[in-house]
């Protein structure tokens, strides 16, 4: 601990003579200290303010700087110390006083530093630690979490290699006839009148003439189908998408071609004799009737597909256990209720300075003094 205090003293005499020269006057400002001043004592901000920023007349009246030094929150804001470059004269009173002291409205005026006097006319403080920076060492100890995670089993449809059975539909299609009608020849007959006597020799000279007929016992029947697509999609075994298109039979047609026909008949007939009236039944057309013997077709108008998935499930993360651990003790600078914070809402660092009855603050025509501070964010 004294090795540690003499290396504090002497790095704060390397900033002092850094900054005797005397500065000149000016409104008070925050800015990050040079990489000089961050090695010799470990700040990271200097806070200036001058004799200018003390404006107030009435004597024995402290003046509060709010409007120095802007904090926000979760920032740990630490004073380091203080240095007084050039000191205060109030007003070359020789009773006169200057005092200053840092914190904050909710911790305390002097959270930060307790009272320093800065007037030559006093007995001057030159530089001061902060209080934070005079704590103590002490044996802290600090917890440690043990984290296991826990699972739970979840449950989903099937996999991706499903059992896809695919069913084509079929519907009856229904024709005209067969290939093998049954075709009915009725001939035609009409009476043919003729004269003769009732014992004649009577010879008999038929004439004929050719009669066509729609066709023969065996037409050519001819069955014309009429075709359709369908477009259907299913998953194959291996997860594939497959499309296949399916030709049906929509309809179809019967045509019967019959072979024409001819045969060759009596029309009239003459007699030489005394000839015995009398008639006979000729043949005169004849009509050809095919009966088609209806028939019956099963065709494939459509197909569906059905996947039965397999289930399965799959263990995922719930949630954490957490289990606390003490880890071994360390030797750490203390946070004490003085001299380091963590801010949760945003805020300023407050310096107070309080002369005494003899002189007003702005009476002051020199002066000069720095804070260094500590800033994490």
């Amino acid at each position: 601990m004294k090795r540690k205090k003499k290396s504090k003293v002497l790095a704060w005499t390397m900033i002092s003579l850094l900054f005797l020269a005397t500065m000149p006057a000016g409104a008070s400002s925050v800015h990050p200290v040079t990489e000089q001043e961050r090695g010799f004592v470990g700040a990271t901000h200097v806070a200036t303010i001058t004799y200018a920023d003390l404006t107030e007349t009435n004597v024995n009246t402290a003046q509060t700087l709010t409007d120095v030094f802007n904090v926000t929150a979760n920032q740990r804001i630490e004073l380091i110390g203080m240095e007084l470059i050039t000191a205060f004269d109030a007003g070359n009173n020789a009773t006169g006083s200057v005092l200053v002291t840092v914190g904050d409205a909710a911790a305390g005026t002097d959270f930060y530093l307790d009272s320093a006097e800065l007037n030559s006319n006093k007995t001057e403080v030159w530089m001061k630690y902060g209080r934070g920076f005079q704590g103590v060492t002490t044996a802290t100890r600090t917890n440690v979490t043990a984290v296991s995670q826990q699972t739970t089993t979840l449950n989903y449809a099937g996999t991706n290699a499903p059992t896809v059975t695919v069913t084509p539909q079929t519907t009856t299609l229904n024709y005209a006839g067969t290939n093998a009608p049954t075709v009915t020849v009725t001939p035609q007959t009409t009476t043919l009148n003729y004269a003769g006597t009732n014992a004649p020799t009577v010879t008999v000279t038929p004439q004929t003439t050719t009669l066509n007929y729609a066709g023969t016992n065996a037409p050519t029947v001819t069955v014309v189908p009429v075709l359709a697509t369908n477009t259907i999609v299913y998953l194959d075994g291996s997860s594939n998408i497959v499309t296949n298109t399916i030709v049906y039979v929509a309809s179809a047609t019967a045509t019967a071609t019959l072979t024409a026909g001819s045969l060759a008949v009596a029309t009239n007939a003459t007699a030489t004799a005394t000839l015995t009236a009398g008639s006979l039944a000729v043949a005169t057309n004849a009509t050809a009737t095919a009966t088609l013997t209806a028939g019956s077709l099963a065709v494939a108008t459509n197909a569906t597909a059905t996947a039965t998935l397999t289930a399965g499930s799959l263990a995922v993360g719930t949630n954490v256990a957490v289990t606390t651990a003490a880890q071994a003790s360390v030797t750490a600078l203390t946070d004490s209720a003085q001299g380091r914070k963590v801010y949760t809402v945003d805020d300023t660092i407050d310096f107070v300075f309080t002369p005494n009855a003899a002189n007003a603050l702005s009476e002051n025509t020199t002066g000069e003094v720095k804070f260094y501070f500590k800033v994490i964010r």
